[in-house]
């Protein structure tokens, strides 16, 4: 049946009032998500509340995913960007999921990305750079030309972004996006909501409503591990390891100044430094369960690494007396 025929058939079962209320509705239902993102860019125009903008977009990016309804355009923040995440990456060639890093950066613009190569042997580097000339604007290379490790591609992709911008929160996240990136804006959320609180950490807590997929082996270590770090320095933390962090400006600034005493357990290394920052407190900490979390499979911490841990965790301890 064709257009014409169906208005006529609706207007002969509902009558002339029924039918003007059913081209109302449907034109309503036309025009509401449109009308949607008017309001939210008609509240940053009248107050000019970039942190409210950008929890509010996040807001409709997760209904809009439901829905099965695409942005019709992105907001964008006047301060930009105002958060830079810094991904460490160590022959990564392969394995970076590009696509997925290249999406996000379309819908947000205002957010800087760090790739560091950490003295790559494949192709790495080339690619980076590849992917910076395609986003200038929101993507910045910084290449370590030999393998520092971890903890120090994060260090230096964090005083790269802290000595050539002006953004207002750094964060860090694995390369193989076992956190998705949307959960960063999480983590912004969460920190902003949240008033005296400088560093959220992201946290793989498994429970009703979240996709946390990892080994039962590596649960049960973490959990032994995370017992530990509570025990031995004073803090009540559920998960120092999960790989995305996001701390405001002038903690980072801190807490990142000097180089740090492990590769691979620096996350608990940055806890005790922010702890120390401020008189031992721990109130400016705060743990976010994360919704999504998939264990990749091709972890670079070997069996030698994880049997000198006490080591490095008796170290850090004698350090930070």
């Amino acid at each position: 049946m064709g257009a014409p025929a169906n208005r006529l058939f609706l207007l002969l079962i509902t009558g002339p009032t029924g039918y003007s209320k059913i081209k109302r509705r449907k034109s309503a239902e036309c025009h509401g998500e449109s009308n949607r993102i008017g309001r939210m860019e008609g509240k940053q125009d009248q107050d000019g509340s970039d942190q409210e903008c950008i929890a509010d977009r996040f807001h409709y990016h997760q209904r809009s995913q439901k829905a099965g309804i695409k942005l019709a355009r992105v907001i964008k923040l006047r301060n930009m960007p105002k958060i830079s995440i810094v991904v460490p990456c160590y022959n990564e060639f392969n394995r970076l999921p590009k696509e997925v890093f290249l999406g996000f950066i379309k819908l947000n613009p205002e957010i800087l990305f760090c790739f560091v190569n950490d003295g790559s042997s494949d192709k790495t580097a080339d690619m980076l750079k590849d992917l910076q000339q395609q986003y200038p604007g929101s993507i910045e290379v910084v290449d370590n030309q030999k393998n520092q490790g971890k903890a120090e591609a994060v260090r230096s992709g964090v005083l790269h972004v802290l000595n050539t911008t002006s953004v207002d929160f750094v964060s860090y996240l694995d390369a193989d996006l076992a956190t998705p990136i949307e959960e960063i804006l999480r983590l912004y959320e969460t920190l902003n909501s949240r008033e005296g609180v400088e560093m959220v950490l992201a946290s793989r807590i498994k429970r009703l409503g979240a996709n946390i997929s990892r080994k039962g082996s590596r649960h049960v270590l973490g959990r032994i591990f995370a017992t530990s770090i509570s025990l031995l320095f004073e803090i009540p933390i559920y998960d120092s390891q999960c790989g995305a962090k996001l701390i405001k400006r002038e903690l980072a600034t801190k807490i990142f100044a000097e180089p740090l005493l492990s590769k691979w357990l620096f996350d608990v290394e940055l806890v005790v430094r922010a702890k120390q920052c401020r008189n031992n407190r721990i109130d400016h900490l705060f743990e976010m369960p994360l919704n999504e979390w998939i264990e990749k499979g091709d972890s670079r911490i070997k069996l030698k690494d994880v049997l000198v841990f006490p080591y490095h965790l008796a170290r850090i301890k004698r350090h930070y007396k």
